[in-house]
């Protein structure tokens, strides 16, 4: 096979001795199959290396110190080395491998998982199997099993790789290890559940060009509810807006954390109603507040053109009109015609859990989650 011009150009050494020779589809597909076999096989190798500086550089001296004499000034002196110790070798890893000091730490932690805990899976990244973030996926479900359950997990799970040959996508292998785990420890799901909430963090770090990245790891629900309010700001401007549902999202997002319930429009239109963005508690464009009370949406029109009179005369599809009074500094009545929530049918809402609940007990249960006294139905 010729090289194109683009692959002559680089230094002969990133070229595959064989690829000149290759021809066909076939050829070229088998190459890039066994480059990445070398891969996987170099990954093993590195973790195998970050296991042994490990050993070398905290593991043995932590089990000389467990396995000496409780004196106390001689516990506290080698604490203080093992300390340093720690801090020593997580600068190596990062020095050697060229990552920072977090990503260091990271694959220390992924080695001796991988050697102590999962072998065989960890076996099957160097055959080519999986790939070394299926592998980390198998370590992170394991997280709560003992030293006796993880053993099984870990033969369980390579049989199935292996003497039955299924091939699975990274979301199926996932499954396919949480089915084994809570096989083998039915409450070890709920312990790793309960552990992954302990990991909770949002982190910020700059970026190029004047930008900067934002990562949060929240729980479901917090994250559902995070998305739906910017989903809904997003979405508080008109047709004409110049910006792309993503510019819309991310904008929405800081208008969020700067206090705004709505946008504000680009279009540039003079008379535009969504122009201007407004805090939250304040009337929108169309004059309704919108309050979010978890995953259910509730809309109070404050509108004077709404009397009791039109309500009860004319109510809304699915929904009787509710005088609602709140606490102080808000003693006045507000008046509110709908409820919406993520999925709403005819005079039922479905609520987070699936769980449905009727019309009186959702505007119950709203004027609960408002902090309403005095309410009533007419």
């Amino acid at each position: 096979m010729a090289l194109p011009a683009a692959l002559r150009e680089l230094p002969g050494d990133l070229i595959p001795g064989r690829l000149a020779g290759a021809s066909g589809e076939r050829a070229i597909s088998e190459l890039v199959f066994e480059r990445r076999r070398s891969e996987n096989m170099a990954y093993c190798h590195t973790l195998v290396s970050v296991y042994s500086l490990h050993r070398s550089m905290y593991a043995d001296q932590e089990a000389e110190y467990l396995a000496g004499p409780g004196d106390y000034a001689a516990a506290v002196a080698a604490r203080r080395r093992l300390s340093a110790a720690a801090e020593a070798l997580q600068a190596q890893v990062s020095t050697l491998l060229r990552v920072g000091q977090t990503a260091a730490s990271h694959v220390i932690e992924v080695a001796i998982g991988m050697v102590e805990r999962v072998p065989q899976v960890f076996a099957l990244v160097g055959r080519n199997v999986i790939s070394a973030k299926a592998a980390e996926t198998a370590l992170g479900a394991s997280r709560t099993l003992t030293a006796e359950q993880v053993r099984q997990f870990d033969a369980a799970l390579a049989d199935r790789l292996t003497v039955e040959y299924e091939v699975l996508s990274l979301p199926a292998f996932r499954e396919a290890a949480d089915l084994l785990v809570k096989r083998i420890d039915p409450e070890a799901v709920e312990r790793r559940r309960s552990l992954a909430e302990q990991d909770r963090r949002i982190t910020f770090r700059p970026a190029e060009d004047g930008m900067a990245a934002a990562f949060a790891l929240l729980p479901a629900a917090d994250m559902s509810e995070v998305s739906a309010r910017v989903e809904y700001i997003a979405g508080t401007v008109c047709d004409a807006d110049p910006r792309t549902v993503p510019q819309r999202q991310a904008d929405g997002f800081a208008q969020l954390i700067r206090g705004y319930s709505t946008l504000g429009c680009l279009c540039g239109a003079e008379g535009c109603k969504y122009r201007t963005a407004r805090y939250a508690g304040e009337p929108d464009a169309d004059g309704a507040v919108t309050r979010f009370i978890t995953m259910i949406n509730v809309v109070v029109n404050e509108r004077a053109s709404w009397s009791l009179r039109r309500l009860r005369r004319q109510p809304p599809v699915g929904l009787r009109p509710t005088v609602i009074r709140l606490n102080p500094p808000n003693p006045g009545p507000v008046r509110a015609h709908r409820i919406r929530a993520h999925r709403i049918r005819a005079c039922r809402i479905r609520v987070p859990g699936g769980v449905r609940a009727d019309r009186c007990r959702a505007r119950a249960g709203a004027r609960r989650a408002l902090g309403c006294e005095g309410a009533r139905v007419r």
